[in-house]
């Protein structure tokens, strides 16, 4: 079968946070780790987890259950930390964000995704490129691109240049 436009698949991979699914585009992901550890860092946005040593590097960690609006729980356990890689105006960022679990690799056909017209309050729908249903489950695909703007990046660049404690 010839790849139309219309008929391209791309992979994504899955991560679920609470009972919600997501995706985003797998040429984002470097890898996923788990999360054995996250070092504070006092005095940054509240989303911001801290950092990790990553490959000999210090990564910033995003908690994506405060970036996209969903309730902290105490018993949660943050098991996954997915290292991913984007471009925000022309700049490449590296950070990790922190996911309960990862689903696993999907194949979806980009005709298949659904634009995301209002899901009301919950989300910043410019975080949103679209949504689909996957059997009996909703995938809501993100933007990675669009969900750290250009001067989220730099603060959270910035966090690996301060003062450290460890979190427990």
């Amino acid at each position: 079968m010839e790849n139309l436009p219309g008929n391209r698949e791309s992979t994504y991979l899955g991560f679920r946070i609470e009972n919600e699914t997501f995706a985003i585009n797998a040429e984002n992901v470097i890898e996923v780790v788990r999360n054995e550890g996250v070092t504070s860092v006092p005095k940054t946005a509240d989303y911001v987890e801290g950092i990790i040593n990553f490959r000999g590097d210090i990564l910033s960690v995003v908690n994506a259950r405060k970036k996209l609006n969903i309730p902290e729980r105490q018993d949660a356990i943050k098991k996954v930390i997915i290292v991913i890689e984007f471009e925000t105006n022309g700049n490449t960022s590296t950070l990790g964000i922190i996911a309960d679990k990862v689903t696993g690799v999907l194949n979806l056909q980009e005709k298949d995704i659904q634009p995301v017209l209002e899901f009301g309050n919950y989300y910043n729908p410019e975080y949103l490129r679209g949504a689909l249903r996957v059997k009996d489950k909703i995938i809501t695909i993100l933007n990675i691109e669009k969900i750290f703007s250009e001067e989220e990046v730099r603060i959270i660049k910035s966090v690996k240049d301060k003062k450290i404690t460890n979190k427990k």
